[in-house]
């Protein structure tokens, strides 16, 4: 890694710049990425989601959130670049602090290379106006970490995969529906034409799927659709195949032809939303004189609200996932050949694979062992992988993609039934609060309105109670077959939009005991309205907790009842599709 960075710094000098600011995403802002689009993995090696690196000619760091701050200083070199929790400290708040000491020293500005087209538009903004009082510059470098790479390493490239329609069954309106609903917004706002480059916006939009990116069926491309409902869609044409029934209503065109395009629209008007595109985008469209109004983007928000089709096949997507998540269980907490992390991995693999619906996981699979548990995001491999022993916790998150909806689900067990061996008092204390705050969350019914920030303390408040907290949102939203993380819903403190009827979110409160284990109980919960116009939760995941490590002394009655009636549900549910071995286990995992 030292050596990656030598090189670029030597590259840095060679022009002029003083650093480069490196978000880990791609042209398309997607959280997940294809190998080609691993920047900071290249440059680092650091494998999280959630990741911004800032190199200077001497110093240089990643910054990321909570649930990598473990997991970061395994991966990267800390005697190269420091790790920083971005909680504490922002990239911009550290180059502010670095321009200030550079310009006291020196009496010159830092020049602070960066690719517009991997710069969020909303954040180039922040950027810009916090730069105003400080002496630094951003530069346009673009493609400059990519001809590095090429140029040191040979960068990998990515081979176009064919882009394929769902089913009709899969979704209530067509895609000329959609546009029309899209078209209106545009004209509310007395606009032109709407812009995104989200892939999962597009794919919801086209109902058509594909294979770009790992764990998301998706493809990367941008959409453009004018106030009369047409659309005119940008992308690689070699993932076009002759059979894709492309809408009458929407005209193709190849990615070369974009800047072409939006110099037809000079001095019109588009809507868009500077939190989903890049500064790359604006730069093209101001250079066209096309004018701009950001916008909340009316693809995430209608995408949010699942359809009744779609509910349906979250729930069909939900059982079958169930039922492999509790044969995977019962092999945990019954067979005395304990597995390693990655056979835990492989196991529940086979299991969803019966069903012929299962297109693959929506994320790596988290099967994290005693004190793995504690890195949130922690990922087995080949190095770090671990034998299952008895007296300790493990933690299994894992998510499956079928063809009617997408998954995520979290359970923590004991390992030791086997031999009767018990849990501590302690393990025993954490994983119930974090089971009652995940029962309050799931039982919680509130006025529409209230928003995902409002209710986060829901699942928090029992682990409050003994001066402990988890550093992590409470609840991300979930696609349909799409994104298993979807903007547009979710439950943490920065969520300040209304729980609508519809929304499909994670429900996964936690606790982590660095160096010793870690307990997360997730479920996706879909929110649903009453006659009084009042919200509450339907729990869409099916698998037992652990027995053996909740306190039913610290439970209040409404949580035994809840408890009660979900083992009653998913006996019912999963009867049919569990071995008869393993629904008689399920039956006895009563609390």
């Amino acid at each position: 890694m030292s050596a990656k960075i030598t090189f670029l710094r030597q590259k840095l000098c060679d022009n002029g710049l003083d650093g480069y600011y490196l978000p880990r995403t791609d042209y398309f802002l997607s959280e997940y990425l294809s190998a080609d689009d691993e920047r900071v993995a290249w440059l680092y090696g650091f494998s999280g989601s959630a990741a911004t690196a800032v190199i200077l000619l001497d110093k240089a760091i990643l910054v990321t959130d909570s649930r990598y701050i473990i997991q970061a200083p395994i991966e990267v070199d800390t005697n190269v670049v420091d790790v920083v929790n971005i909680n504490k400290q922002t990239p911009i708040a550290w180059l502010c602090d670095e321009a200030r000491a550079y310009h006291k020293h020196c009496k010159k500005s830092l020049q602070i290379g960066y690719d517009p087209f991997l710069m969020r538009a909303s954040l180039f903004a922040e950027f810009t106006e916090t730069i105003d009082n400080h002496p630094f510059n951003l530069i346009e470098y673009p493609a400059f970490i990519d001809n590095l790479w090429q140029e040191y390493d040979s960068k990998p490239s990515q081979i176009p995969k064919a882009i394929f329609q769902i089913h009709e069954g899969l979704y209530e309106h067509n895609c000329l529906k959609k546009c029309h609903d899209i078209a209106q917004i545009v004209n509310d706002n007395k606009a032109d034409y709407f812009i995104t480059i989200m892939s999962d916006c597009q794919a919801w939009l086209l109902n058509m799927r594909g294979d770009d990116i790992n764990f998301n069926p998706v493809f990367k491309s941008y959409f453009l659709l004018d106030k009369h409902a047409k659309g005119y869609w940008f992308v690689d044409k070699r993932k076009i195949s002759p059979d894709l029934n492309i809408p009458s209503h929407v005209s193709l065109y190849d990615f070369s032809q974009f800047n072409d395009y939006i110099k037809k629209l000079s001095a019109q008007h588009v809507i868009l939303d500077k939190k989903y595109i890049t500064q790359g985008i604006i730069n093209i469209l101001s250079s066209y004189h096309v004018n701009i109004t950001d916008v909340s983007d009316p693809i995430i928000n209608a995408k949010a609200i699942k359809s009744s089709v779609e509910i349906n096949g979250m729930r069909q997507a939900h059982i079958f996932d169930g039922a492999a998540f509790t044969c995977l269980l019962y092999d945990l907490c019954v067979t005395q050949d304990l597995p390693d992390e990655l056979s835990v991995i492989n196991r529940l693999e086979s299991y969803r694979q019966q069903y012929t619906a299962y297109r693959g996981p929506s994320f790596d699979t988290i099967a994290a062992y005693g004190a793995h548990g504690a890195i949130i995001h922690y990922r087995a491999n080949k190095t770090s992988n671990i034998q299952l022993e008895e007296g300790n916790l493990f933690l299994c998150d894992a998510g499956g993609q079928y063809h009617c909806g997408t998954t995520d689900m979290t359970r923590t067990v004991f390992i030791g039934r086997q031999s009767n061996t018990s849990p501590t008092k302690e393990q025993i204390k954490h994983y119930t609060a974090v089971l009652q705050g995940h029962i309050d969350l799931a039982n919680a019914y509130f006025p529409h309105g209230v928003t995902g920030a409002q209710i986060d303390s829901f699942a928090r408040r029992y682990l409050w109670q003994y001066g402990l907290n988890y550093d992590h949102g409470t609840g991300h939203g979930v696609g349909c077959y799409l994104n298993v993380h979807e903007d547009g819903a979710g439950i943490h403190q920065r969520f300040n939009k209304a729980i609508t009827a519809g929304m499909t979110i994670s429900n996964e409160p936690g606790y982590y005991y660095e160096g010793y284990y870690g307990i997360r109980l997730e479920n996706v919960i879909l929110a649903r309205q009453d006659e009084k116009n009042y919200v509450f939760f339907e729990t869409l995941g099916l698998a037992p907790y652990d027995i053996t490590l909740i306190d039913k002394n610290m439970l209040h009655q409404d949580q035994l009842q809840w408890l009660d009636t979900y083992h009653h549900d998913i006996c019912k549910t999963l009867k049919n599709y569990l071995p008869e071995h393993v629904f008689n286990w399920l039956l006895q995992q009563k609390t």
